[in-house]
C-alpha cells in the first residue's frame, strides 16, 4: 500500500520546514531588539532621574586624599544607587581639614587657609586598573559627578580628614559633638617623616640612618648645633593634619612644666610656617633657600629640612626621579596620618546619610585600595606596596608614638594660637651714666654688653611683630626721661631706605651713653601708658625695658610709687606685660621684679650677652601659662 515517504537520511529537507526556520529567528531578533529598547528607555530615564533630580552627597577630603576619593565617588556614581527614589550622587570637595573642623565645631576658621582648594584625579591609572575604569571626564563636579571643587553653603555630608586628631578637635564643642559621626573606618594611612633635599643631607653627618624629632629643635632647646644651618619649615598646624600631628609629637619630646613650654615656644619661633596644606608646596619649597628676617644676621648656608608623609614622598619622588628626597622615619616612632571617615549630615537628612554610609564601606573595598596605593597611601593596617630602601622608604610599618588622648589635640591647638599671637613691644634702652660702667672688672662696658644683648634678642623677633624703640635717662627730652627714636609699627614696614626693624637694629648698635643719671621708674611708666593707650588686641602689648637696673636720679619716683600707680592703671581688658632685661649685677633686680610682677611680666638678669635667647623664649613661652605662671 502506498504511503508519505520517509525522508532519508542525507535528503533535504521539504520547502515548509526551510520557510519555517527563518521566521523563527526573526521573530527571536524582533523580541531581543525590544527588550533592548525596553532596557535602553530605563538606562535613559535613570540617567536623566538622576539628572535632573539627584541626591547630592558632598564628601570634604584632606586635598591630598582627594583625587583618590574622586576616583571612588566616580565608580559610586556609575552604579546608579537609587535611594528613596532618587540617584544619590557622590561630590568629592578638597579642603583643608582645620576649615572644615572649625566650620563643624560651629567655629571660624583658626588660621591660614580656611577655603578648599582645587584637586582633581589627574594620576594616570594603576595598572591593572579595576574595572569599570570611570573616565577623567566624569570628575567634572558641573556634570554631578564626583569632582573636586568649593563647597556649597551648607556642611558636608562626609569628611575625611587627613587625621583623627581633627575629629577630637571638631568634637571638642557641643555642637560639634553632635554633628561629628565618626564610623570607624580609616581609609587610608601614611606614617610621617623627616624630609631633607639629598645635596644638603650628604652634608651633615648628623642627618645619619637615624634622626630622632628633636633634630628639627633649636640649639637652645636641645636640637643640634645652629652652626648646621637647619631652616625648618612646616606646614600651618591649624590647618594641616601633618603640621598638626607634627606639633603633638615635639609637645610629647618636650614634656610638661616650664621646660616644655620653653621648648615648645622655641620650636614655634625657630620653625618657619608655610600657610598650606598642598604638601607638594612644601617639598618644592626645599629646593628655594629658607627666608630670612629682615634684621636677622646673615647665615652661610641654609639647610632646609620639614616634616612630611610618606604619601607626599613617594608622590614628589615620582614626579622628580632624579632628585629624590633623604627621608627618615623619625626615632624611636612616628605619628601616622589615619584619615578617619566621618558622617556629618544632618540627622533630618536620612538620604544623605544613607548614601554616605554606602559610600564610607566602598571606600573600604579592594577597588577603593588599588587607588590608594598607586597614589602612595598604606591602608589602614598599616600594609604598602614594596619600596626602594635605598630612598629612606620601607614597606615594613614603622614604630608608632602612643595616640594622644581626648581633648590633647584641642589643647595643643589652643597653645599654638597663643604662641602665634603677634608681639607688640615698646622698647626702652638704658643710656644713662650707669652703662659705663665696666660689666666685669677688666671687662667690657654695660653699654656694649647691652647692644650685643640686644642685636641678639631683637633678631629674633619675627616679621609679624610691632615694635618701637625709645632710649631713657634723666632729662632726655627736656623734662622728659625718655625720647622716642622708633615710632610703635610693624617690622618690615619702610622707614625711609630701610625698615623699621633695620633701623632699630642700627640704633642700638650705634647709640652713646650720656652723661646723665637714670630715671628708671618715670621713663617705666611713661613708656606703660603710651602702650596702654595705644593698646591692639590679638598682640600681646608689653613693655620690654633693658637696663643697668639703676635709677639714679634723685628726682625720680620710686619702685614703690611705680607699682601704685601700674596697679591704679591696669585694665584687665587692655593687659599689658613689663619684661625687664638687667645687664650686669650692679641693679635692684628685686625692684624689677616686683614691677614686672604687677603686670603678669617677668624679669631677669643676663650676665652673658647670649643667654638673652632663653630670656627671648622663657617670656614667649609664660603666655601658656598666664594668669598662673610659677615664680622663676
Amino acid at each position: 500500500m502506498a504511503g508519505r515517504a520517509v525522508p532519508q537520511p542525507g535528503q533535504r529537507p521539504s520547502r515548509r520546514r526551510r520557510l519555517r526556520t527563518p521566521l523563527l529567528i526573526l521573530l527571536a531578533l524582533l523580541i531581543a531588539a525590544t527588550l533592548m529598547v525596553a532596557l535602553s528607555a530605563r538606562a535613559v530615564v535613570t540617567r536623566s532621574a538622576c539628572s535632573q533630580q539627584p541626591l547630592v552627597v558632598t564628601v570634604a577630603v584632606a586635598p591630598d586624599l582627594a583625587p583618590a576619593v574622586s576616583r571612588v565617588g566616580q565608580y559610586y556614581n556609575s552604579q546608579h544607587h537609587d535611594i528613596d527614589g532618587r540617584c544619590a550622587r557622590i561630590t568629592v570637595t578638597a579642603q583643608a581639614p582645620g576649615a572644615v573642623a572649625a566650620e563643624l565645631a560651629g567655629r571660624s576658621a583658626v588660621a591660614g587657609q580656611g577655603g578648599s582648594s582645587s584637586a582633581s584625579p589627574s594620576s594616570p591609572s594603576p595598572s591593572p586598573s579595576p574595572s569599570p575604569s570611570p573616565s577623567p571626564s566624569d570628575a567634572n563636579p558641573s556634570t554631578g559627578a564626583a569632582g573636586s571643587g568649593a563647597a556649597g553653603s551648607r556642611p558636608p555630608d562626609a569628611w575625611i580628614p587627613d587625621s583623627s586628631l581633627w575629629l577630637d578637635i571638631a568634637r571638642s564643642t557641643v555642637a560639634g559633638a553632635r554633628q561629628v559621626q565618626p564610623t570607624g573606618i580609616n581609609v587610608a594611612s601614611s606614617p610621617l617623616m623627616i624630609a631633607m633635599p639629598r645635596q644638603a643631607a650628604a652634608r651633615l653627618p648628623a642627618y645619619g640612618s637615624s634622626v630622632g624629632w628633636q633634630f628639627l629643635l633649636p640649639q637652645a632647646a636641645g636640637g643640634p648645633s645652629h652652626a648646621l644651618g637647619l631652616h625648618v619649615r612646616i606646614p600651618d598646624p591649624s590647618q594641616s593634619g601633618t603640621g598638626l600631628a607634627a606639633l603633638m609629637a615635639m609637645r610629647r619630646l618636650l614634656g610638661p612644666g616650664q621646660q616644655g613650654r620653653l621648648g615648645l615656644a622655641a620650636f614655634t619661633f625657630n620653625a618657619q610656617v608655610l600657610p598650606t596644606t598642598d604638601s607638594a608646596v612644601v617639598l618644592n619649597s626645599l629646593a628655594a633657600p629658607g627666608q630670612v628676617s629682615a634684621g636677622s644676621p646673615p647665615r652661610a648656608r641654609s639647610e632646609p629640612v620639614t616634616v612630611t608623609s610618606e604619601q607626599s614622598v613617594v608622590q614628589y619622588d615620582r614626579a622628580h626621579p632624579q632628585q629624590p628626597l633623604a627621608v627618615r622615619y623619625p626615632d624611636p616612632g612616628t605619628a601616622d596620618l589615619d584619615y578617619p571617615y566621618a558622617l556629618t549630615a544632618a540627622g533630618d537628612q536620612q538620604s544623605a546619610l544613607t548614601a554616605a554610609e554606602q559610600f564610607g564601606q566602598l571606600l573600604t573595598s579592594s577597588y577603593a585600595t588599588s587607588y590608594l596605593r598607586y597614589e602612595g597611601f598604606r591602608s589602614s593596617e598599616g600594609t604598602t606596596a614594596s619600596r626602594p630602601a635605598a630612598d629612606g622608604l620601607t614597606s615594613r610599618a614603622p614604630a608608632q608614638l602612643p595616640q594622644p588622648g581626648p581633648g590633647q589635640a584641642a589643647s595643643l591647638l589652643r597653645a599654638w594660637a597663643t604662641l602665634g599671637l603677634g608681639a607688640r613691644d615698646l622698647v626702652l634702652l638704658d643710656v644713662s651714666s650707669a652703662m659705663a660702667v665696666p660689666a666685669r672688672p677688666g671687662g667690657p662696658s654695660l653699654d656694649s654688653e647691652l647692644k650685643q644683648a640686644a642685636a641678639n634678642g631683637l633678631a629674633r623677633f619675627p616679621d609679624s611683630t610691632q615694635m618701637g624703640l625709645w632710649a631713657f635717662a634723666s632729662h632726655l627730652t627736656g623734662s622728659l626721661p625718655y625720647k622716642q627714636l622708633v615710632s610703635i609699627g610693624p617690622l618690615p614696614s619702610s622707614l625711609g631706605l630701610v625698615t623699621r626693624h633695620q633701623q632699630i637694629q642700627q640704633l642700638t648698635q650705634s647709640g652713646t651713653t650720656t652723661r646723665a643719671p637714670a630715671a628708671l621708674y618715670r621713663a617705666i611708666l611713661a613708656a606703660y601708658r603710651q602702650v596702654l593707650g595705644s593698646y591692639q588686641p590679638r598682640y600681646v602689648n608689653a613693655v620690654v625695658v633693658m637696663t643697668a637696673g639703676v635709677d639714679s636720679d634723685p628726682g625720680d619716683i620710686s619702685a614703690g610709687t611705680l607699682v601704685r600707680e601700674l596697679r591704679k592703671l591696669q585694665d584687665p581688658q587692655r593687659p599689658v606685660e613689663i619684661v625687664a632685661i638687667m645687664v650686669g649685677q650692679q641693679g635692684n633686680l628685686r625692684a624689677l621684679q616686683q614691677i614686672a610682677a604687677v603686670t603678669g611680666g617677668q624679669a631677669s638678669a643676663i650676665t652673658r650677652p647670649g643667654q638673652i635667647a632663653k630670656l627671648f623664649f622663657s617670656a614667649i613661652a609664660r603666655r601658656l601659662c598666664q594668669p598662673a605662671c610659677p615664680s622663676g
